[in-house]
């Protein structure tokens, strides 16, 4: 569970998996990635309970907080879970029940969308079975709502200083797989609030961390071409990646910004493309520089 100044919402995100039942052992591991409210006097109200761990660290973002919490994890599964979120009775004992019995790499389930305090139940539109690498591209790519064998983080880690990780899940991590299990079972609430990733992104250039994120996979995926093929399914990826869903991260900024700019953004990542060597805060604060002068 990685935290940072969510005091109004870790108290039930960690009494949610400490009341958890189930037949399987499990360690909860908590990063306290620099935070300045009450969030960490909370969690040391656990700190005494058996398979507890709390790290407090500098703030480095939820990558390196994740990070570190695979350092430290011993399990054979890893479930992450947001602080703001929380988790369902019987959550981790249907997912690792499928996952032993199905010999499956991920199990993943359903949630529900919780949006200032309105519950509405996910719409997914994956049937209950077993998904192959062909079936992949429609998977949902958020690190949590399932259980991964944690072997599968020895060959790539989150990219630390970006958001949208649901890239590495897609490019990578899937594609590891030999089995993924999605139940029909509704096992997380997800919260969406003003202070929360989803909301704070939205109309900021960090939105763009598509790009840089897939960047970033292409030359690590350099060093790992044995395990991970640059075949025709990488290349519909790709395609998806910089097409519609790029789109569906950009499509909330200002549209008279985005239309007088057009052109300018064009050319500049027509440049990124010939180079694909600048270092991502210097394309950042460019193209900062062009929002503001468009505002």
């Amino acid at each position: 569970v990685p935290v940072y100044n969510v005091e109004r919402y870790v108290k039930k995100c960690i009494e949610s998996i400490i009341r958890q039942e189930t037949f399987y052992s499990f360690e909860i591991i908590v990063i306290d990635d620099g935070s300045t409210d009450r969030s960490n006097n909370i969690l040391q109200e656990y700190s005494k309970l058996n398979s507890f761990t709390l790290i407090d660290r500098e703030n480095n973002g939820v990558s390196d907080a994740r990070n570190i919490g695979l350092n430290y994890a011993t399990g054979e599964y890893i479930m992450f879970v947001d602080p703001d979120d929380f988790i369902y009775p019987g959550t981790i004992e249907t997912l690792l029940h499928a996952a032993n019995s199905n010999n499956a790499c991920i199990v993943e389930c359903d949630f529900n969308y919780n949006k200032n305090r309105k519950i509405s139940k996910s719409h997914s539109y994956y049937k209950e079975k077993e998904y192959q690498e062909k079936d992949f591209l429609c998977m949902s790519g958020y690190p949590w709502g399932k259980v991964v064998k944690r072997s599968l983080y020895d060959v790539i880690r989150f990219p630390v200083g970006y958001i949208n990780q649901d890239t590495l899940m897609h490019f990578v991590i899937f594609r590891l797989c030999s089995k993924i299990i999605r139940v029909k079972f509704i096992g997380f609430e997800y919260r969406i609030h003003a202070k929360s990733i989803t909301s704070s992104n939205k109309q900021k250039w960090s939105a763009m961390d598509t790009y840089f994120v897939v960047q970033w996979l292409i030359k690590q995926l350099e060093k790992h071409k044995d395990k991970i093929p640059f075949d025709q399914n990488f290349y519909r990826l790709l395609l998806m990646q910089f097409g519609h869903i790029t789109f569906l991260r950009l499509r909330n900024f200002d549209i008279s910004a985005l239309a007088s700019g057009l052109t300018i953004k064009l050319h500049k990542y027509d440049e990124i493309a010939k180079a694909l060597t600048l270092e991502k805060n210097i394309l950042m604060k460019q193209l900062q520089e062009m929002q503001d002068k468009l505002s």
